[in-house]
């Protein structure tokens, strides 16, 4: 009931549209996190500001998505350049939020530039946001 009077957000944090038209399914979304071409990582959204998500679009957060038993998934997943989950954890490249953190270096582009076997960090692993498991 809750869920529609918040705002909903991308794993990076950026504001997600409340109403768009995918531009290739032509299918509408009302409730600002849909999965209208049935992509199999999940909802996603049209962002306010392209700047904020560097595109239009991004993958939402789960509201309230605080898993008491969250697991990097992949378990074994590490990025492009082979850091795993616990490196960007212990050298603090991004926040719990999906955030860039404070060991994160501008010029190393985005996230998605690390982007490996269908995951970014901010997907893939539970120090930055991402990951999977059980939740109560």
């Amino acid at each position: 009931e809750g869920l529609q009077a918040q705002r909903r957000s991308t794993l990076l944090g950026c504001e997600c549209r409340q109403h768009w038209l995918d531009e290739v399914s032509g299918r509408p979304c009302h409730d600002a996190c849909c999965n209208t071409d049935g992509d199999p990582n999940g909802d996603w959204c049209y962002v306010q500001d392209s700047k904020c998500e560097d595109a239009k679009w991004g993958y939402c957060r789960t509201v309230g998505d605080v898993g008491e038993h969250c697991m990097d998934s992949p378990p074994a997943w590490v990025d492009a350049d082979g850091e795993g989950c616990w490196e960007y954890e212990d050298d603090k490249l991004c926040t719990p939020a999906g955030g860039y953190g404070s060991g994160w270096k501008e010029d190393w582009g985005t996230f998605s530039d690390f982007w490996n076997d269908g995951h970014t960090a901010i997907t893939a692993c539970c120090a930055c946001g991402g990951g999977g498991g059980s939740r109560s």
